[in-house]
């Protein structure tokens, strides 16, 4: 037996194939996918190129005093020098005297300067101190004034010391505290002072520089050493102290330090050290590189990966959740594929495109691109991190990428949604980047939650890696970087943040996390088309060991319970391919399908038929396994489709009732595709799909795309793709919906060819179709199956046998009729007396007496005075109709369902009268009120989609909330979270990794105290005896000089930039403090080891510990100024632009679904002009669109965003967010009318926006603010993006949080420096600090202003936009430019035969007038050379249906649009009521009505709200709306839905409310576009009495269809296009006459006996007799077709009467193989076929 599925490993590389195959024939979007990021990271070329790298020369610093007090002048200002104090524990005299004594130390040496700021800051005459010239000069008298001026406060402990600062007003009078150890208090006598001290320094806990003025570090970072983002050459490069992070210079604890570590020696020696001086050097640094685009992109570079990223995140999900949309993903899974294989395919097919393009974006990052003006041409974006580093990175993050995508789909169902939310949630993921991207302490569990989101993961990485790309030097060569082995590297012990390293592993992390969840919750919820399993199967013994058993079928443990009504014996030498036993599914308290019992047998086709809603649907997607079963068993080719679904499935071949293909792969490949895996291969898979194609009569259309074959031509290859690998069981749901009737014979024969060896089951609303492919027949009803047999068992079951139909003359006998037929068939009744016709039921069991009574009836015509009769066969579609009738009471059909028996020609008195009264009382408004109606109708139609597309609205409402919330609650845990204090020891034993420490000796005088502090130093390093502290002795050798000589090589640079921290040279009456500047402490560090080391010069057993212990301290603001300067403006934009990038490009989804549905030229057809439509619905969406900003003003306002909060500062932003929604609306308008698909339209605005709105911004911005020779390129960005509406409102909004963050932070510094100096704040304001600090808080003459910093130009900007979007608009809209520039070309003369009909009706349309009705005069369309419609021309007249026929492909359906005005007209014109279409297409809509192929209603709406909507566009009465409601809803029969969404409808119900809509108002003319396409018959009479009761309203059709009896039932006249041309037009009658003459005799020879089938030979040998039977007893019998035992004769001899031609086939019936037959007149559809076989021979040639 054959192995009926193929290997994993053959599958997954069909699976790329495919996917590659996909991939290459879209090249175009193929190289945009991968070159777009490349592309916009490019962009940060610009900003590489802009800030170029300059080379420095070695920097020198000269020594500075220790008591130096000349760089803490600022903080000194800020001080309130009338109240100043210095406080200390524990109360002691010894120690009270040491502080005074340090304090006269330190300030004496600096009384000028001191007297300097006072004078300054104060002026002469107010100041609260004055200090005469006299004293200044004498230091006793200097000491106490001085004493005086700064109090000493002592305290009892050092608990009641951590109080001091509770009150904000102490930070600025009590300068620091000083804490010795508790065992002090009360020390009296300086002799009995410890050798070994200890004293704290504590300073309030944010330096005063930051906390009075918004400048330098935050916090001292007692809890760090190093920065943790390094920086290129010296920090602080400019600062001889250090700089101000954390100051300690600035802050006077260098000098608070020297001076009570000196007097504290000085009391713990006994000897003075007045006259050794100590001065603190910065190490020289040597020629390095300084390039400030580092730290710009340390901020900038993530978001820009994040963004240029965001396309390709939004269309991965995007494009898989299509997958799984159109139903391809559980196709292939129910023909055998494992999920797992899927989605390993589609990583390794992204995987590889985007490894292109991060090798690419690698290239792009390291190449050294440019030269700057030195010459310099070493440097790229990344200039010291290796290449492959930088790839790995990139790669991991793009894996993740991909993982990311997997998850997020796995939470949809459809494509738009799953885009749009994708990108929300996309960047929600960076949101949190900034908590890891500031230089705060966050501890490492948030830290590693934070890691779980990818972006700021990736944001982290790359924060890592520009920071760690260190200097260069002179040489060139490569230094630092992010290396190879350097993951996990750091110079600090006590360092609690995640390194590179940590970040690469949590990626990995979360590519199985991500992939895990994407698993899971494809289990958990599969959509629409999957079974869902329980939230805990993971942790079923099931899940993980399955059952591999064959469950055989007489092995089942259920019996079947065969509830049937009529039921035919089964066969019982068949074999079973499908079992079904009690099968039931229930949705909620709703039974769908209802015990159902049946098999299904090999060599046979089932055809499952019932109603909409009857439960077929369910039913064949339990028997997939996608539905799951509540009830009962499925075995499929004896597999349980529960319990072994993998197995059942790989049997399985499915042809869904929608397309399931893929667009980019041709037919031979889809059919190779699923073969394959099928596991077909080698030369029997050749064979297989030559066959295949052969049977499709595909032949020429082998090597065609998908996307490029009709309608037709993919059922043909979705039945193929059924049939192909040899399935053993073939569902088939509706295969020939929408084929045209040729089309469809010919897949009627393959079926019946490739029925041998499988179990077919085929659902079809083609009665026909079950009559001649139908072995058996089932038919469903409210979810049971009411019958079972053959379609002859249940034609003789059910069937009347014949309905005699009865011309009447005038007097006619209807009594003498009636009792000469009840002769012959007792208890004949009159069935239908309908005006001019009387028909009577014939039942079978008299088959045998119709000859007779047919020859008396016909003998006494003249008593009887009839004109003539004929003879109507029962056909499965009136078993159908009775089975219905009989039982349909609660489905999903529709009202009419028990009065579908009543004949389509019945007159209905009550629906005549409704539609008329419909028609009278559709009175239309003019003028202003019927504008009024359509603008209304437009608010109405936008409000409730918008308010239950429920979807869409928590989205709308959602994105600004939670982005900005988001984003502003972070900054608030930034700004408020307070830094970690602890006592940070100055010292390098303590959380140094290896530190190296020079020491040198200058004196001459080896007992000198130099030379002994020299000596101290050595024993302080023996003492820590720790191997990580080196101490290098230079002797008398130069410090600096050695230290340059050790740095000049860059690579020995950057390997001890951290560990050369420190180092002392001493001379005989001095000291010098070395000092790198590159760890936080390195200055008083370097001070305390010289302090020790003169200690223990003195005296070896002494020591002297300090400590930096910061105090917490109570502050007005508890937000740090400084982070929020600098991130504030950016970040509050940025959230405003990310949600508005989203907001505004989801609004496009909506207009693009309506215009591809047609349901927008539906509402033009209804009457509503463009400029209306478009304005109306942009009130509506501008009115919307400020509704949901305001989650942005309030969240500004909750959070009190500075700058942002006040109720002008909001009014200001509220202003900017109306505007750019003005602007905004028709940009996106004209977007809409580009795409195709509102998931693509959305996913590529959406980024549109991120590169110009965003990116533009923050490119700008970043070219702004980093150095004037970069501001022109900034401004060119500028003024070329200011008209981008989204770059101008990102631009107003950070423009204006700037202006308020300025002021605020001005006026804080009135409040906090000020309030102290002036002693009064009322004339405190911008304009006095303006004057005072012209650089920093001049702000100009206002926000509206033309120059920056006003936003007045962004704004006029945006208004200019608005203006020219709106004029093109309206352009493309009224085709304007079309009318200019179409080109207008006619038809060549033809030489083909032109048939008489067609010719005088385009006479007729010629000279008829053109006031009524439709004239179509030459109407001709090209399509480049291609010559689609031919030169047709004809009327139809009022009261009249004129049907438009022709296979796809013939120009039936541009010969619509064209009437429609929906495609332009290459040549000659149409003119509807009098209009041009051409010309006056306003108009012409007006007077016409529209029934789109395919259901153009809205979802959302009810039924009742539709037809109230299309009323208010029709201009009528809004008063009779619900009686106009009701009227169309009684007259097609959906009363009981009408309250119901659209969405809940059944095909059935939405074709008849799209026919409801049609018949709106008082139109001249309705254009019905195939109104019964996949409507169930009861529901296709209903709609067809509707049209026919409008007709006699006096309203014309226009009609297509692909379906003959629907053209002949209503149809007044017709004609059959080919090739763009009319080949007949006529009545059906008439075409029936001229075309055909005579009758048409189906034979149906016996040959399928389901108990004992025939041999082939048996049958044919049948065949042959009947075929000589017929030849022998009628004249001229012609063989027209012959179809597996369906024999089809035209009788051209008219002269044969009815009564001989029933005795002649009841003779044959009674001899030979006659199963059944019937005998009519030709029908149209064998006319049609006729003249379709010429555009098939067109094509051919």
């Amino acid at each position: 037996m054959r192995k009926y599925d193929a290997s994993a490993l053959t599958k997954f590389r069909l699976l790329m194939w495919k996917n590659f195959l996909q991939q290459w024939r879209h090249r175009i979007q193929t190289v945009v996918e991968i070159l777009l990021p490349v592309a916009t990271m490019a962009l940060i070329l610009i900003l590489r190129h802009q800030i170029e790298p300059i080379r420095q020369n070695t920097v020198v610093y000269p020594p500075i005093p220790a008591y130096s007090l000349k760089f803490s002048t600022t903080v000194l200002a800020g001080l309130n020098i009338s109240q100043l104090s210095v406080a200390y524990s524990p109360e002691s005299p010894v120690l009270e005297t040491i502080v005074q004594n340090a304090i006269v130390n330190l300030f004496a040496p600096n009384i000028k300067d001191l007297i300097k700021i006072i004078k300054e800051n104060w002026g002469n005459d107010s100041s609260p101190i004055q200090i005469p010239p006299s004293v200044i000069d004498n230091p006793a008298s200097l000491g106490e004034i001085l004493k005086l001026l700064i109090r000493v406060e002592p305290y009892e402990n050092s608990k009641a010391l951590e109080t001091i600062y509770s009150d904000e007003k102490a930070i600025r009078e009590v300068i620091a505290a000083v804490q010795f150890d508790n065992d002090l208090l009360g020390l009296d006598n300086a002799k009995n002072i410890p050798l070994n001290m200890t004293y704290y320094l504590r300073f309030p806990e944010k330096p005063r520089q930051y906390s009075l003025f918004g400048i330098g570090g935050n916090s001292w970072r007692t809890d760090e050493i190093f920065p943790f983002f390094a920086v290129q050459g010296p920090r602080f490069p400019f600062s001889w102290e250090g700089g101000n992070d954390p100051g300690y210079v600035n802050e006077l604890f260098l000098g608070f330090q020297h001076a009570i570590s000196m007097e504290l020696m000085q009391v713990m020696t006994g000897q003075s050290l007045k006259d050794f001086s100590v001065n603190i050097n910065r190490y020289p640094h040597p020629p390095y590189v300084q390039d400030m685009a580092v730290e710009t992109l340390m901020f900038i570079f993530p978001m820009f990966i994040m963004l240029s990223f965001s396309y390709t995140a939004v269309n991965i999900i995007r494009t898989i959740t299509i997958e799984k949309e159109l139903q391809l993903k559980e196709t292939m899974k129910i023909m055998g594929l494992p999920t797992w294989l899927h989605w390993t395919a589609w990583f390794c097919k992204q995987f590889i495109y985007l490894f292109v393009t991060g090798l690419l974006i690698t290239v792009l990052l390291k190449v050294n691109w440019f030269t700057n003006e030195q010459g310099f041409s070493g440097y790229s974006v990344f200039t010291n991190t290796p290449w492959t580093v930088l790839l790995l990175f990139i790669m991991l993050y793009l894996s993740c990428t991909i993982f990311f995508c997997f998850m997020i789909s796995s939470f949809f169902s459809k494509g738009s949604v799953s885009a749009l939310f994708g990108g929300v949630i996309w960047f929600i993921t960076f949101i949190p980047a900034f908590l890891l991207g500031m230089d705060v302490h966050v501890s490492v569990p948030v830290q590693a939650i934070t890691c779980l989101s990818i972006n700021s993961a990736m944001s982290y990485g790359f924060q890592l890696i520009l920071g760690s790309e260190g200097s260069q030097g002179s040489n060139n060569r490569l230094i630092v970087g992010m290396q190879w082995g350097e993951f996990f590297a750091t110079h600090s012990l006590e360092t609690d943040r995640l390194l590179f390293g940590h970040v690469c592993l949590m990626l990995v992390f979360d590519c199985f996390l991500y992939m895990l969840l994407a698993l899971y919750f494809e289990q958990v919820l599969p959509g629409p088309c999957g079974t869902p399993r329980p939230w805990n199967f993971p942790f079923k013994k099931s899940f993980w060991l399955p059952s591999k058993k064959v469950t055989q079928n007489n092995e089942a443990t259920t019996t079947p319970e065969y509830n049937i009504n009529v039921k035919e014996k089964d066969p019982t030498n068949l074999k079973v391919g499908v079992k079904m036993a009690n099968l039931t599914k229930m949705y909620g308290n709703n039974l769908v399908v209802d015990n159902l019992s049946l098999n299904i047998y090999d060599d046979q086709i089932t055809v499952l038929l019932g109603h909409n809603g009857a439960g077929k649907s369910t039913t064949i997607s339990m028997l997939t396994g996608n539905v799951e079963v509540t009830r009962g068993n499925v075995w499929v080719a004896g597999y349980n489709m529960t319990t072994q679904p993998q197995l059942a499935r790989a049997h399985i071949g499915l042809c869904p009732q929608h397309n399931v293909l893929f667009n980019e792969l041709t037919v031979r490949e889809h059919l190779e595709f699923f073969a394959r895996l099928k596991g077909y291969s080698g030369q029997q898979l050749d064979d297989d799909i030559d066959n295949l194609i052969d049977s499709l009569e595909m032949q020429d259309k082998r090597h065609y795309l998908a996307e490029g074959l009709s309608g037709g031509q993919k059922r043909r290859l979705c039945v193929g793709i059924a049939l192909c690998g040899g399935a053993r069981v073939v569902l088939l749901d509706e295969p020939t919906s929408g084929m045209d009737p040729s089309s469809r014979r010919a897949l009627w024969e393959l079926l019946q060819r490739e029925k041998k060896n499988r179990s077919m089951i085929l659902t079809t609303h083609f009665m026909d179709e079950a009559d001649f492919l139908g072995d058996r027949v089932a038919i469903m009803s409210s979810g049971r199956l009411q019958c079972v047999g053959s379609p002859y068992f249940l034609k003789q079951h059910y069937g009347v046998g014949y309905t005699l139909v009865i011309v009447k003359n005038n007097n006619f006998q209807l009594d003498y009729c009636t009792s000469l037929i009840g002769k012959y068939i007792p208890g004949t009744v009159v069935q239908q007396d309908r005006g001019k016709e009387v028909t009577y039921s014939l039942p079978n069991d008299y088959s045998h007496l119709f000859e007779q009574m047919l020859n008396d009836l016909e003998q006494n015509a003249d008593k009887i005075n009839y004109k003539n009769y004929g003879l109507i066969a029962t056909s499965l579609e009136d078993v159908f109709m009775s089975v219905g009738s009989d039982v349909e009471i609660n489905s999903e059909s529709d009202d009419t369902t028990t009065t579908a028996t009543v004949s389509e020609t019945t007159d209905n008195d009550q629906h005549d009268l409704a539609l008329d009264q419909l028609h009278r009382s559709d009175e239309s408004e003019t003028g202003h009120r019927l504008l009024w109606l359509h603008v209304s109708g437009i608010w109405m139609k936008l409000f409730w989609i918008s308010t239950r597309s429920w979807g869409m609205l928590l989205l709308q409402i959602l994105v600004p909330i939670i982005n900005i919330n988001a984003s502003l609650a972070l900054l608030e845990y930034l700004f408020g979270n307070r830094a970690t204090v602890i006592p940070r020891a100055l010292t390098l034993s303590q959380g140094y990794l290896s530190t190296e420490t020079l020491l040198g000796f200058n004196g001459t005088q080896t007992s000198s105290l130099g030379a002994r502090a020299a000596q101290g130093y050595e024993l302080l390093y023996e003492s820590f005896n720790k191997k990580s502290m080196r101490l290098t002795q230079l002797g008398s050798a130069a410090i600096g000089e050695y230290y340059l000589k050790k740095t000049k090589d860059p690579v020995i640079m950057a390997d001890i930039r951290n560990q050369f921290l420190v180092g002392a040279t001493f001379m005989d009456k001095g000291a010098v403090a070395w000092f790198s500047n590159f760890g936080y402490h390195d200055v008083v560090t370097s001070l305390a080891n010289v302090h020790s080391a003169i200690l223990k010069g003195i005296n070896p057993a002494a020591s002297l510990n300090v400590y930096n212990y910061p105090l917490q301290a109570t502050y007005r603001d508890r937000s740090d100024i400084q982070i929020m300067m600098s991130l504030l403006s950016m970040q509050v934009a940025s959230s405003v632009g990310n949600s508005l990038a989203i907001l505004s490009a989801a609004f496009i989804m909506f207009y693009i679904k309506e215009r591809v549905s047609r349901a927008k030229l539906q509402q033009s057809a209804a009457g509503v002009r463009p400029a209306v439509m478009w304005g109306a619905a942009a009130v509506f969406d501008w009115l919307w669109f400020v509704v949901l900003c305001l989650p942005i003003i309030i969240s500004c306002a909750a959070f009190s965003v500075i700058g942002l909060s006040s109720f002008t500062e909001l009014g200001n932003l509220f202003v900017c967010l109306m505007i750019y929604g003005a602007a905004m609306l028709p940009l996106h308008y004209l977007f809409s009318l580009v795409f195709n698909g509102p998931a693509i339209g959305f996913v590529i605005l959406f980024f549109v926006n991120v590169l110009f709105g965003l990116m533009g911004a923050q490119i700008v911005e970043a070219l702004r603010n980093i150095a004037s020779g970069t501001r022109v390129a900034a401004t060119i960005l500028d003024y070329i993006l200011q008209f981008f509406p989204l770059y101008s409102l990102v631009t107003s909004t950070r423009l204006m949080n700037q202006l308020g963050l300025k002021t605020f932070t001005c006026m804080e510094s009135c409040a906090n420096l000020l309030e102290t100096i002036v002693g009064n704040t009322t004339d405190c304001n911008m304009e006095f600090l303006c004057k005072q600090f012209p650089d920093t808080c001049c702000v100009g003459d206002g926000l509206f202003e033309w120059k920056d910093p006003g936003i007045l130009r962004y704004l006029i900007c945006m208004i200019i936009t608005c203006v020219l979007m709106w004029a093109l608009l309206m352009v493309l809209e009224y085709n304007l430019i079309q009318r200019l520039f179409i080109r207008h070309r006619s038809p060549p003369p033809s030489t083909a035969p032109v048939d008489e009909d067609v010719l005088e009706e385009a006479q007729h349309a010629q000279r008829a007038k053109l006031d009524k009705g439709l004239v179509a005069r030459g109407l001709t369309k090209y399509y480049g050379d291609y010559l689609a419609v031919d030169n047709i021309s004809f009327t139809v007249n009022e009261a009249e249906i004129f049907g438009l026929l022709g296979i796809n492909g013939a120009g039936k359906t541009t010969t619509f649009k064209m009437l429609m005005g929906d495609e332009t007209i290459s040549s000659g014109d149409a003119y509807i009521s009098g209009y041009s279409v051409r010309n006056n297409i306003t108009q012409v809509h007006q007077n016409i009505g529209y029934c789109p192929q395919f259901d153009a209603v809205f979802d959302e709406l009810t039924g009742r709200e539709t037809i109230y909507l299309f009323s208010r566009f029709r201009g009528l009465k809004y008063s009779d709306s619900p009686a106009r409601a009701e009227l169309i809803a009684n007259a097609l029969g959906f009363t009981k839905h009408l309250d119901k969404r659209v969405k809940a409808y059944s095909g059935g119900n939405k074709r008849k409310l799209s026919t409801g809509v049609a018949l709106l108002g008082r139109t001249d003319l309705v254009f019905v576009d195939e109104p019964t396409t996949g409507v169930d018959p009861a529901a296709k009479r209903t709609v067809w009495r509707a049209l026919r009761d409008a007709k006699k309203a006096g309203r014309a059709f226009v009609l297509t269809s692909h379906s003959m009896e629907e053209c002949e039932a209503l149809c007044d006249r017709l004609t059959i296009m080919v090739n763009g041309r009319f080949r007949c037009l006529g009545s059906p009658q008439h075409l029936k006459n001229k075309f055909s003459e005579g009758f048409t005799l189906t034979i149906k020879v016996q040959g399928r006996n389901l108990e004992s089938p025939r041999t082939s030979t048996k049958t044919d040998s049948g065949i042959e007799a009947v075929k000589q039977y017929v030849t022998a007893n009628f004249n001229n019998a012609k063989l027209m077709e012959e179809y597996q035992g369906i024999l089809t004769y035209y009788l051209p001899d008219q002269t044969v009467p009815w009564s001989k031609m029933f005795g002649i086939m009841e003779k044959a019936k009674r001899e030979l193989d006659v199963e059944d037959y019937s005998i009519m007149q030709t029908t149209l559809e064998q006319i049609f076929l006729q003249f379709t076989k010429y555009q098939q021979e067109t094509r051919g040639t």
